[in-house]
């Protein structure tokens, strides 16, 4: 983090006048930053209206900037939504991506048993021998079919959905998209750990890493992953972590998981308690100074007067809104979720949820005055959590 993965790419589109370029970010007003830093490559950004000013589709949108072979800037959300007419525009305009931040690339969708019986008793869908639902598209009530099923019905046509243990439908990006691309880059660090890569693993992707050198204002691309030891030592001078009384509660390997957070009402206020203590007594923070997190479903259950508005949720990226930020409390023991886990270890891909843990923390933690090399103070209540922010910064 803070490499200059952002700076080099835009070095790059800058500096490429063969290619074209679609740049894909968790937030908007990144869109305006690679707009104004490329003003020769004109990008443009997918919009609810066309251009007689009538509303539209930004999917619709964006398909028409991707005929007429502009370089485009859009979000995460929007290219969640990408098609097989997504595919074949961007095969046929020759493009780049580059993708700020892996994306939620896999995910699970619950559906009620009554749900699931009534698609199948009416077939209106079926598995393939891959494991694939799909649309009945050959059966005429099916491909008519226009009702509350409707997301399933265009995730089963875009081949997004996989049946999981009988009734839990596992959402996957079209992994066509990607090869779709003539090239593509991901700015992201500790990819090792994180899910789009055991996607890349589990649809046989090739993948390089490359690093950033940044030698006064240029950046060069080099192959291979960086040596940062030299920035971890520099970061364990800024990092004061809390050690004291207030970690008794998280001192088990699953304290402060998700499943904890479920089956200890009573916990949960001795946590808040120790949130606000540590904060307010041990650390004399005001609000503006501040950044907690926990999970979402327990955010009202952990959050107290002074620091309630200072929530960042825990798998935030790619934002230096709290930049300023020197007091932190990071409450979760992070483990991938286990339906997720499952997919990808029943297809023989072996998840390493420490490493990806470590990403996640590390990259919450650099949403703070880190990132400008700032002292910060955090407490981290799991064991866990802590073990692994320490052998990271000793790695």
């Amino acid at each position: 983090m803070g490499s200059g993965k952002t700076s080099a790419a835009i070095q790059m589109m800058n500096n490429d006048t063969e290619h074209k370029y679609i740049f894909i970010t968790p937030f908007l007003d990144e869109i305006d930053r690679i707009k104004h830093a490329c003003p020769n490559k004109r990008f443009f950004d997918p919009k609810n209206y066309n251009e007689e000013g009538h509303f539209t589709k930004k999917q619709d949108s964006f398909h028409d900037l991707l005929a007429k072979g502009g370089n485009i800037a859009s979000t995460h959300a929007l290219f969640k939504q990408s098609n097989e007419e997504t595919r074949e525009l961007i095969q046929a305009g020759n493009y780049v991506l580059v993708l700020d931040e892996v994306m939620d690339i896999v995910e699970y969708l619950t559906i009620k048993k009554s749900d699931k019986d009534l698609l199948f008793d009416n077939n209106l869908i079926y598995v393939d021998d891959d494991g694939y639902i799909c649309w009945n598209n050959e059966d005429e009530k099916a491909r008519e079919y226009d009702g509350k099923f409707n997301d399933i019905k265009n995730m089963a046509n875009n081949r997004n959905l996989l049946f999981y243990h009988g009734t839990i439908l596992i959402w996957t990006f079209p992994h066509s998209i990607f090869n779709a691309f003539k090239e593509v880059y991901i700015l992201t660090y500790k990819f090792s750990g994180q899910i789009q890569k055991y996607y890349y693993d589990l649809n046989n992707i090739e993948y390089e890493y490359f690093h950033i050198n940044h030698i006064d204002s240029s950046f060069t691309i080099q192959k291979g992953k960086s040596n940062d030891k030299e920035i971890r030592n520099r970061l364990k001078t800024l990092i004061h972590i809390y050690e004291g009384t207030l970690n008794d509660i998280g001192k088990e390997k699953y304290s402060l998981s998700n499943s904890w957070y479920e089956k200890r009402n009573q916990s949960l206020i001795r946590l808040k308690n120790n949130v606000s203590n540590y904060f307010k007594h041990k650390m004399k923070a005001k609000s503006n100074q501040i950044i907690w997190t926990t999970f979402k479903n327990y955010q009202s259950k952990i959050s107290s007067p002074g620091y309630q508005r200072s929530f960042v949720s825990c798998n935030i990226r790619a934002t230096n809104q709290y930049k300023d930020r020197t007091y932190l409390a990071y409450t979760t023991n992070r483990f991938m979720n286990p339906i997720v886990e499952g997919f990808f270890k029943e297809r023989k891909i072996e998840i390493d949820q420490d490493t990806w843990a470590t990403g996640e923390l590390i990259q919450w933690i650099w949403r703070s005055a880190i990132r400008d090399n700032g002292q910060i103070h955090i407490y981290i209540p799991s064991q866990r959590m802590r073990d692994l922010l320490l052998s990271w910064l000793d790695e």
